[in-house]
């Protein structure tokens, strides 16, 4: 009778000690694949973000977007920012910048990028690249019109582009809402942004990336200042500020705005 108990006992140690062994493997079983299995390697133009430099989720290129629930109050998109001139030095070319630095933004974030701002290294890069595109098949990079900006999208990164004329600020909203960002055209000095020396540029241009209907504003990347990663202006303040640029006569008061296709 004792043998049978014994062996009773020692028959349910052994399947708690099975158990114990299960659960233990199955907790960690990320960590035994991860030992089993490392992952690919892969190579990236600039060096590795840090987890607080990237966004917490994916960012999805152009994504139509259909509710039938309200529109929200306030939207945003996950673009990258960089000022035009990436390392503080605001002296030419770096100075007339603004258009390449809302081009390059707007290229990145139709590529899926994931960073929240682009390394200095990399964006004077690519700035400078824009301009000598912008050279070769403008002729000139300095004050470029919404149709330069939409050609130049276009032709250096394949990034469809269209240009609206009449544009109103519900169509600038409904265009974030598409999760398209879009590029504004304005004239600088009516924007009154504190951070411009001089009262800011004649023309300037900068990247709307969502809004806020409860302080009436647009969120913005404003290239103009090493502070301008999201930065609000007043909605109605930048609507008025909207402004094209003509090769031949200078500033025109045209409520034009530049959104991919």
């Amino acid at each position: 009778m004792i043998k049978l108990f014994l062996k009773i006992i020692a028959a349910i140690f052994f399947e708690l000690m099975l158990f114990a062994m299960s659960y233990i493997i199955w907790h960690h079983q990320e960590a035994f694949l991860r030992a089993q299995s490392p992952e690919d390697s892969f190579v990236e133009t600039a060096p590795l973000a840090t987890t607080e430099d990237r966004f917490p989720d994916p960012v999805l290129a152009w994504e139509e977007k259909e509710s039938k629930e309200p529109l929200p109050l306030s939207f945003e998109l996950p673009v990258p920012f960089t000022a035009q001139a990436p390392y503080g030095n605001w002296n030419e070319p770096w100075q007339n910048f603004c258009e390449e630095a809302v081009i390059l933004m707007t290229a990145r974030f139709h590529d899926g990028y994931t960073r929240q701002t682009i390394p200095p290294e990399e964006a004077s890069r690519s700035l400078l690249s824009i301009m000598r595109y912008e050279q070769k098949h403008l002729g000139y990079n300095i004050d470029t019109g919404v149709d330069d900006i939409a050609s130049t999208l276009k032709g250096a990164y394949n990034v469809p582009m269209q240009v609206v004329s009449n544009a109103t600020i519900e169509d600038i909203k409904n265009t974030v809402l598409r999760y398209r960002p879009v590029i504004v055209p304005v004239s600088g000095k009516l924007l009154q942004n504190p951070q411009f020396l001089r009262g800011g540029p004649v023309y300037h241009t900068v990247l709307v990336i969502g809004y806020d209907d409860r302080d009436e504003t647009f969120i913005t990347h404003e290239p103009g200042t090493r502070f301008g990663k999201r930065y609000r202006y007043d909605q109605k303040k930048l609507y008025n500020a909207i402004a094209d640029w003509d090769q031949r006569l200078g500033l025109v008061s045209k409520k034009v705005i530049v959104i991919p296709e």
